[in-house]
């Protein structure tokens, strides 16, 4: 009797511990569907993210690419003559604020051929010049003053225009008045100067032109006119008959 208990006794641990085990290996079934379960969760969600990351970025890159004066892909561009005109400044005492920036410059038109640092007004300004120049005349140069990265002075030299609608005479020069002509109205009868220097300063946009090219007069007559926030300040002649 006490052997057939001890028998039966034995057969119930065996159930238990087969029991014990099912449960056992059920767990560790389910603990391993879980992991991989948050596994697979995880890698769908980077994927996703990464998906909308390049997405995002092809946007942007689209944006950028299709935004004027963005264009990152042209180098060594030269200056035109109506790309320095519509070269926006900014204020110097403002530290350049509006100006156009001069990373923007370099991208398009190249590394400067020469580049210098100063002071003006009491800030630290750089002047850089290109020498990259849509001009017949081989020694014109573009120089800006940069502040704070922005440019605030333009400055074109050794440049001639080759047309012109109508000759300046004398007569002409006579009638440019002081405090009367504007630079609007000087450059829609006579076209633009040959050569110019502008800058923003203390809120004044001063234009200094001069005009060397379908002169009325000697060979080497020129005329040099100067403008305060577009209205004509000073003026001077030489050879112009």
């Amino acid at each position: 009797m006490s052997t057939h208990r001890s028998k039966k006794s034995v057969q119930q641990l065996k159930r238990q511990h087969h029991v014990r085990q099912f449960f056992k290996s059920f767990g560790l079934l389910v603990l391993l569907v879980v992991i991989v379960g948050a596994v697979f969760a995880g890698i769908m969600w980077k994927k996703q993210a990464t998906q909308a990351q390049l997405q995002q970025s092809r946007l942007q890159y689209e944006h950028k690419k299709a935004t004027p004066g963005n264009d990152t892909t042209a180098t060594n561009t030269n200056w035109s003559r109506t790309a320095m005109d519509q070269l926006k400044l900014g204020d110097l005492t403002k530290k350049g604020q509006g100006g156009a920036r001069l990373t923007q410059l370099v991208t398009k038109y190249g590394e400067p051929a020469k580049t210098k640092k100063g002071s003006e007004k009491g800030h630290a300004i750089k002047t850089v010049t290109w020498t990259n120049i849509d001009s017949q005349q081989s020694n014109a140069k573009f120089t800006v003053s940069v502040v704070n990265g922005r440019i605030y002075r333009k400055q074109l030299e050794h440049y001639q225009l080759t047309k012109r609608a109508t000759q300046i005479s004398v007569t002409n020069y006579d009638n440019f008045t002081l405090q009367t002509t504007t630079y609007q109205k000087m450059t829609a009868d006579f076209g633009k100067p040959d050569t110019f220097e502008e800058s923003l300063i203390d809120g004044t946009d001063l234009i200094v032109g001069h005009y060397t090219t379908n002169i009325e007069g000697s060979d080497t007559a020129s005329i040099r006119l100067a403008f305060s926030n577009d209205v004509l300040i000073g003026k001077s002649q030489v050879g112009v008959e």
